[in-house]
């Protein structure tokens, strides 16, 4: 089918079975949108410039395939075969490639812009200078792969699998999300990772692992300094001892007003103090009533209406002269002018 003329080309496209036979056929820039090949054989076929943008190729076998510079925007090549084809600089924007087998395959400069690998085999491929960004390459296999200068900006290359050989000099990678399953002794040279969002479980590493240092415990908050205890304070025991209480925190007892009893009471100024009236009447057995009373005032030379001994004012001792004034009034005083009439 390598020598079809124009009339049988229409023809085939038109009528093309299922599980044809394409194998070194040339169709090399022609326009192949929206065709429908799947599990054809297009092994060594020559597709380079050809249009195949939308096509459905499931399934099919493009081993050893020229694809340079083609376009297959929006094709489906899930499960295809594509082992050491030609796809330098192919535009592959939004191509599905799910589980499609890329070993060996050369894919410098392509474009796989938002590109679907995932779980597909690019083991030993070639993927130098390809542009990888938002491209889904969730556990691609990538043992051995070319990445020089590949762009994996926002890409997702979660659970994929390095080796030893996969090579990753001058790598471009922004808002990366990367989480690595096999990762032994990889290339990073010169690697430029401008990674977002990295989960990294790398198995293999040969760097040498760092314990991650205890980050010591918070101090408990003090309390604060206003707050008061709101709990009753503890009833005293039966020994009349009671439980010592936290001075910072124990509320302090408001101060009790004197009872008024405990007061002095002024003196009128007209009377004698009971205390001192009962002393020097008590002691010569006379009845303390009034004419006692004015009886004592003549007796020891007291104005009628002035106290005897005036109540020394607060915190002041008597004198001396007023302590013996009782044995004084008790000596003056005559028995019988006490006596009633």
């Amino acid at each position: 089918m390598a020598e079809l003329n124009r009339q049988q080309l229409i023809l085939f496209l038109i009528n093309v079975p299922k599980n044809a036979n394409l194998a070194g056929v040339d169709l090399a820039g022609l326009k192949l949108s929206r065709m429908h090949l799947p599990l054809a054989n297009l092994h060594g076929a020559n597709l380079s410039q050809t249009d195949l943008s939308h096509a459905i190729l499931e399934k099919a076998s493009l081993t050893e395939a020229d694809l340079t510079g083609a376009t297959l925007e929006y094709a489906n090549l899930s499960l295809a075969n594509l082992r050491a084809a030609r796809l330098q600089s192919a535009q592959m924007q939004h191509t599905t490639l799910q589980q499609a087998t890329l070993a060996s395959a050369n894919l410098s400069k392509a474009n796989l812009q938002a590109a679907d690998l995932r779980q597909a085999n690019l083991s030993g491929a070639d993927l130098s200078q390809a542009d990888l960004s938002h491209a889904n390459l969730e556990q691609a296999n990538l043992s051995g792969a070319n990445l020089n200068g590949v762009t994996l900006n926002n890409a997702n290359l979660t659970g994929v699998k390095f080796d030893d050989q996969t090579k990753m000099e001058s790598f471009i990678c922004g808002g990366l999300a990367f989480k690595v399953d096999s990762f032994t002794k990889l290339d990073l040279n010169n690697v430029n990772l401008l990674i977002h969002n990295l989960q990294g479980k790398a198995s293999g590493l040969s760097a040498p692992s760092v314990a991650p240092a205890a980050s010591p415990s918070p101090a408990p908050a003090p309390p604060p300094a206003t707050e008061r205890q709101t709990e009753p304070q503890t009833e005293p025991q039966a020994s009349g001892k009671t439980a010592p209480q936290d001075p910072v925190t124990q509320p302090q007892p408001d101060p009790v007003p004197e009872s008024p009893e405990a007061q002095p009471q002024p003196q009128p100024a007209d009377e004698v103090p009971p205390s001192e009236a009962e002393t020097v009447v008590g002691t010569q057995g006379i009845d303390p009533s009034p004419d006692a009373t004015t009886v004592l005032e003549e007796a020891t030379g007291d104005q009628p209406g002035e106290p005897a001994n005036p109540a020394p004012p607060n915190g002041q001792s008597q004198p001396d002269s007023l302590a013996d004034s009782p044995n004084e009034h008790q000596s003056e005083i005559d028995p019988d002018q006490t006596q009633p009439g």
